[in-house]
């Protein structure tokens, strides 16, 4: 499935079973209510899915899921039933927004997600697990197909790590966690097409503490799809052990022989409260 994203494709979600309305009566709170009021007026104004030569524009599909989900909030009644359909509109558009819908367009061309709108779509997941049922599906993550990427927008220690070289290409992938297709963070790495080495670093969040990893110069082959899968299992590996980590907002990076270490530089720390802060990147972050 790997080889598959880097060809060019995202992520198929139809390898996984939809999720389905929870039996019996649905329900929502005044909370819930506000919280898709709040999600609505902020897609609605300041987010977009399509870029033209006229500049940025809301699709007729993310036009579509904004009426249904104004429909859905009038349509609540004094005792704030949900019906199955409508609870499997607001599904759909929360999996469109999470994928398709940005408020931050760069002029390079890339385009990411603001922390308010990343925690506008944490909201509406919140209601989304008071009526879904989810099927069970192995956890793991994946990447976005590797982009070129411009040395300006490379982490300061990466950059270091080019030195002299004059062979060195510039990559990034985004980086999410299945089944959820939720973006977790960025995978900046360098490849020496002379050498046959490669270095990276991983910024991003676990459960909202932020973690930055990273690697000295290593030897790879020239199969991209080996050199992503290589890295993708070492952020496994530090959400593995994080999770034994009560010491929130640490910042690792990965040694040459695979072990972990805090690192200390100051200016490089990124603290809990979103991932990547402050960074451009292609993930759905910034």
């Amino acid at each position: 499935m790997l080889q598959e994203i880097l060809e060019g494709e995202f992520w198929n979600e139809t390898d996984f079973d939809e999720p389905t309305p929870k039996s019996g009566t649905l329900m929502i709170s005044d909370d819930d209510v506000q919280t898709l009021r709040d999600f609505e007026a902020f897609v609605g104004g300041d987010c977009f899915d399509v870029r033209t030569d006229n500049g940025l524009q809301k699709s007729e599909a993310l036009m579509g899921h904004l009426s249904k989900l104004r429909s859905l909030i009038a349509g609540l009644g004094p005792m704030l039933f949900v019906s199955q359909e409508a609870t499997m509109a607001l599904y759909a558009f929360e999996d469109y927004a999470e994928h398709d819908c940005f408020d931050i367009w760069h002029s390079n061309g890339g385009r990411s997600k603001s922390l308010t709108l990343t925690r506008h779509l944490d909201g509406v997941r919140e209601v989304l697990d008071k009526l879904l049922d989810y099927p069970e599906a192995e956890f793991h993550f994946y990447t976005t197909p590797p982009v070129e990427s411009a040395i300006d927008e490379l982490h300061p220690l990466l950059t270091a790590k080019i030195g002299q070289r004059s062979s060195v290409r510039i990559y990034y992938a985004g980086v999410y966690c299945a089944p959820d297709g939720i973006p977790i963070g960025g995978l900046e790495f360098l490849v020496d097409e002379v050498t046959n080495e490669t270095c990276g670093l991983f910024r991003g969040s676990f459960e909202n503490s932020a973690c930055l990893i990273g690697t000295g110069w290593k030897t790879c082959g020239q199969d991209m799809g080996a050199i992503v899968e290589d890295f993708v299992k070492a952020i496994a590996e530090l959400n593995t052990v994080r999770e034994g980590d009560e010491d929130e907002g640490k910042e690792y990076a990965s040694t040459s022989d695979g072990g972990f270490e805090e690192l200390e530089d100051e200016e490089s720390v990124f603290r809990a409260g979103g991932p990547m802060k402050g960074h451009k990147n292609r993930s759905g972050y910034n």
